[in-house]
């Protein structure tokens, strides 16, 4: 079934990456790093966050042209795929995306316990190799053939930003709003924290 969620997360990257929707990338991109941080050239999380603006193009934003996430209309211009491929697009269309701590990391295997919900997800597949027990990753979810799936973006919080995360988790769940909000606003804090000199990396999320 891995085979099936890359075989889904190619057909997406195809669509986006198509002539119809260039201009409109290009728009979202602008919106999201200004969101989330512009990544510089050469900058070692450049590569991370382009990847986090793929995935949440693909799958949180809705396609001024169309009216759906480029997600559930590559599903609709696919309507001959096989079955496991058809299964992944579904998956990646209703992807579980939120703050994890890895509670046991097994090579490419993790078990996974959601900070927000507060839900345990034990053996997901295609986790980051350099993932390991006790990190604090920003992740999407994708559950397919009965097992769950991590996509490719991943952002890794420093465990020193544990409590801050912790306590804006808890701040949501009791007062409503949006998890995607809080979630792109802890990766602008994660650039901070990169680029921050090493005495004041900590204040990065501290200080928000």
């Amino acid at each position: 079934m891995e085979e099936a969620v890359d075989h889904a997360l190619r057909l997406v990257h195809e669509l986006i990456g198509s002539e119809e929707f260039q201009k409109e990338l290009q728009n979202a991109k602008q919106e999201y790093f200004n969101k989330v941080g512009t990544p510089l050239p050469g900058e070692p999380l450049e590569e991370l966050r382009l990847a986090g603006f793929v995935e949440w193009f693909a799958f949180d934003r809705t396609l001024h042209s169309t009216g759906r996430t480029p997600a559930a209309e590559c599903l609709g211009r696919n309507p001959g795929l096989p079955d496991p491929v058809r299964e992944a697009l579904q998956g990646l269309e209703n992807a579980v995306h939120s703050i994890f701590l890895v509670k046991k990391q097994l090579g490419r295997e993790v078990h996974l316990k959601d900070m927000y919900s507060g839900e345990v997800y034990k053996n997901v597949k295609r986790a980051p190799m350099t993932l390991g027990k006790g990190d604090i990753a920003d992740l999407r979810l994708v559950y397919a053939g009965e097992r769950w799936h991590t996509t490719d973006a991943l952002c890794v919080h420093p465990y020193s930003a544990k409590k801050q995360i912790k306590k804006k988790l808890k701040d949501l769940r009791k007062n409503g709003g949006d998890l995607d909000g809080v979630l792109l606003e802890l990766l602008l804090m994660n650039t901070r924290y990169e680029r921050a000199p090493r005495p004041v990396k900590d204040k990065a999320y501290a200080d928000h």
